[in-house]
């Protein structure tokens, strides 16, 4: 990927190449949400920093967080101007399905698939790489213990959509979309699934009990990121 390059050139030669710049376009698991508030230490993006900084010392990377809780793919497009492409920023990873799953639109999934399209086009015209980012499963189980009281009815309502394959269903349209846009995957959904297949209980790996990763799972996605970095 370009992003690989340019981080190189920096590598190679501080002085005369501009820094890498890494932008992150999401809802609350991109913006760092765990129990208790947002934690910009541990939140994927800033592990991925660390990663990038151990494989090439002493190049700066800069790391835009353009993720906002509780938010889907629609608001994105309307502040992508202001939050991303202003920015600048060489790569965009973007992470939506969360909470587009839960859209009251006629058609929930044409109108995830059409704004991810709006995402990418606006991108793509402003020559910024991009990396979709599948995101995590939610809860298919109820772990009463991890769920704060106020949400206990949510999680029924996240338990259904992940058991019931609606969850999977968004997961394979960013796929498809991202096809169509010439976009690499970084297909960290599989991941999960794939822990769960061989006997993880992955609601266990959420800290909120219903969709927000905890820290070891935000290393996950880290890796993944990079994986993909190197890899197209």
């Amino acid at each position: 990927m370009k992003i690989i390059e340019k981080i190189v050139a920096k590598s190679n030669d501080n002085l005369n190449n501009p820094r890498p710049r890494i932008a992150f376009l999401g809802d609350s698991v991109t913006q760092g949400a765990l129990r208790g508030g947002i934690d910009l230490e541990m939140v994927y993006h800033n592990q991925l920093k660390k990663m990038i900084e151990v494989l090439f010392p002493g190049v700066p990377v800069d790391m835009i967080n353009a993720g906002i809780g509780g938010t889907t793919a629609g608001f994105a497009v309307e502040r992508i101007d202001r939050d991303i492409i202003s920015k600048k920023p060489d790569l965009c990873v973007v992470a939506f399905g969360l909470n587009d799953n839960d859209v009251k639109t006629e058609d929930p999934l044409k109108t995830f698939a059409d704004n991810l399209r709006a995402i990418f086009t606006k991108l793509q015209e402003n020559d910024i790489e991009i990396i979709f980012m599948t995101e995590n499963m939610m809860n298919d189980e109820i772990i009463e213990a991890a769920i704060e009281p106020q949400y206990r009815e949510y999680a029924d309502v996240t338990c259904e959509r992940q058991n019931n394959g609606w969850m999977d269903t968004f997961m394979e349209e960013t796929r498809k979309v991202s096809a169509e846009f010439g976009i690499p995957v970084c297909d960290c959904y599989a991941k999960w699934k794939k822990l769960r297949e061989n006997g993880v209980r992955t609601t266990r790996l959420l800290i909120n009990g219903i969709n927000h990763p905890n820290q070891a799972m935000h290393k996950l996605f880290a890796y993944s990121l990079l994986e993909t970095m190197l890899n197209n």
